[in-house]
């Protein structure tokens, strides 16, 4: 038993040994660098210093971008969730707008009529509406394959859809 303990304890002996070194080695190499850095011409070192704020620079945009992205994820699900709320709306009460004369139906309907939940976004500030029209000619024999073509388009303090304001 007790050269298993022993085994342990110089096992983890050697790891924080080799961490220990590693960590000197890397220091030493961060220092050689700088002086390295230091030993080069004041202009070829501005250049070099510029080169890295502009990479610096391209890296935050590109993080930045990357979280917008997510923040908007959460308006491109309600919209998704109004368009099927839309949908559900129209089939249910047979309504088959055409393309020359498209329905727009308000959000707060959606809610009303049970269609929608208010709790299916956290931002209260959310307004909108549904466009929505059947492609092509509907008859009784074709209704069930109606296709529809459904836009929804929200207007909330901190998002926009595009095209909101060609509707209102």
């Amino acid at each position: 038993m007790e050269k298993k303990v022993n085994k342990r304890k110089s096992w983890t002996k050697k790891v924080k040994r080799s961490i220990l070194r590693l960590l000197r080695n890397f220091v030493t190499w961060i220092k050689g660098l700088y002086n390295n850095f230091m030993n080069l011409p004041k202009k070829i070192r501005l250049i070099i210093g510029v080169w890295v704020i502009v990479i610096l620079l391209i890296v935050i945009v590109i993080i930045a971008g990357s979280a917008n992205n997510k923040f908007l994820n959460k308006y491109k699900e309600y919209e998704k969730t109004v368009n099927e709320a839309a949908l559900n709306y129209v089939k249910e009460n047979k309504i088959y707008p055409l393309e020359d004369n498209k329905l727009i139906l308000d959000i707060n309907a959606l809610i009303d009529n049970n269609y929608l939940s208010s709790k299916d976004i956290d931002d209260k500030t959310c307004g909108g509406f549904a466009v929505i029209y059947v492609k092509g000619d509907v008859t009784v024999e074709n209704e069930a394959n109606a296709e529809f073509n459904i836009n929804t388009y929200l207007n909330c303090d901190k998002y926009t859809t595009e095209g909101y304001s060609d509707y209102k």
